[in-house]
């Protein structure tokens, strides 16, 4: 038979001592949160061990490069999804065998120098709209300079003349809400360079329509300025790493 503390068997506690605290132990304990992350799109890789788990525990069988939202716990696989962006960085960068940035440029470098980019784009859902921050490296870029072609053309005048839709989309005021992107990833090619399987992104540019403006106003309508500043700090910060890591020209 299990032992009863003396506590338990008399139903009394027996006197705890006293400790004189350092003033740092005093007063109350401050509220304890979970780390909040900013949503933000990946692409499955078995590099990242943690969230690969998380997405193989969610959908199973999953290929590398496939693409996922993840919001907290919330993850939703993403074959084809629409986006617009508000913000996209290019930069290359060196790294270790260890995979850490050890340089930085924003000038394109060579081999083995990698292009990489930092993104915030809008993510049309069938139901709503999220702020999302997103890291495309190497061969997944491809789809982001289709992106932010449209984004430089959408604000030419040459833009109404590609169609009346076009047109039409000139009477929004922020740029990057006139046009998105339909987004997926190819299928795997063979690099010519490693003979390793690639895969890259793909992006359809067309204008809005008023599924994606009714999708915006309920955005706007919502606490829509938190989820703009969680991404815009998750993206200031990764700048300001990159920044760290620059090499002087």
């Amino acid at each position: 038979m299990k032992q009863q503390s003396l506590a338990a068997a008399t139903g009394t506690l027996t006197a705890a001592p006293k400790f004189e605290l350092p003033e740092v132990f005093q007063g109350p304990q401050e509220k304890v949160v979970g780390r909040a992350l900013a949503p933000y799109i990946t692409f499955a890789h078995k590099g990242r061990p943690d969230e690969y788990t998380k997405l193989v525990g969610k959908f199973g069988g999953i290929d590398e490069g496939d693409m996922y939202l993840i919001e907290g716990d919330v993850l939703t696989k993403l074959p084809t999804v629409k986006v617009s962006p508000m913000r996209i960085k290019q930069y290359w960068i060196e790294k270790n065998p260890a995979g850490e940035m050890m340089k930085s440029s924003y000038t394109e470098m060579p081999w083995p120098w990698a292009e990489s980019i930092d993104a915030v784009v809008l993510v049309y859902l069938d139901d709503r709209v999220v702020v999302a921050n997103i890291q495309p490296h190497t061969t997944k870029c491809s789809g982001f300079k289709v992106l932010a072609d449209a984004l430089d053309e959408c604000q030419k005048p040459e833009w109404a003349d590609k169609s009346p839709a076009h047109k039409e989309t000139l009477q929004i005021n922020q740029p990057f809400m006139r046009f998105f992107g339909e987004m997926r990833v190819a299928p795997p090619r063979i690099s010519k360079r490693s003979g390793l399987p690639y895969r890259i992104t793909q992006c359809s540019i067309k204008p809005v329509t008023n599924v994606e403006v009714k999708l915006l106003k309920a955005f706007v309508e919502s606490d829509h300025k938190k989820s703009m500043e969680d991404a815009a700090a998750r993206f200031s910060l990764r700048l300001k790493e990159i920044e760290e890591k620059l090499i002087k020209r």
